[in-house]
């Protein structure tokens, strides 16, 4: 069961990480082979060249993979575009102030 006063309470009074004026698609989770990450960026990097004001965040434990994901994005020239911000202690502000999740 999810509590949801619980998830309230983290995001009370706290303010968007997100420092820009693009819509924000957010995925959070273990940066891991099976979730796809590789698959996601490829995407975001089609819907980036038909709109430049979309910008990718991904918050997750950076697992080995990080390194070869964040080759992938130099090499699809989306680096100003993906944000890879780590473990977050508390994820939930960055799933409310999505305008994607």
């Amino acid at each position: 069961m999810i509590d949801i006063e619980k998830l309230k309470s983290k995001v009370k009074n706290t303010s968007s990480p997100y420092q820009n004026n693009k819509t924000n698609i957010t995925a959070v989770g273990r940066i891991g082979h099976e979730k796809g990450y590789d698959i996601l960026l490829k995407a975001f990097h089609i819907a980036y060249q038909s709109n430049p004001l979309l910008h990718l965040h991904i918050v997750g434990r950076k697992e080995p993979i990080y390194k070869e994901l964040l080759s992938l994005v130099r090499k699809l020239n989306i680096i100003d575009n993906v944000s890879f911000h780590g473990f977050q202690e508390n994820p939930y502000p960055f799933i409310k102030f999505a305008d994607i999740f």
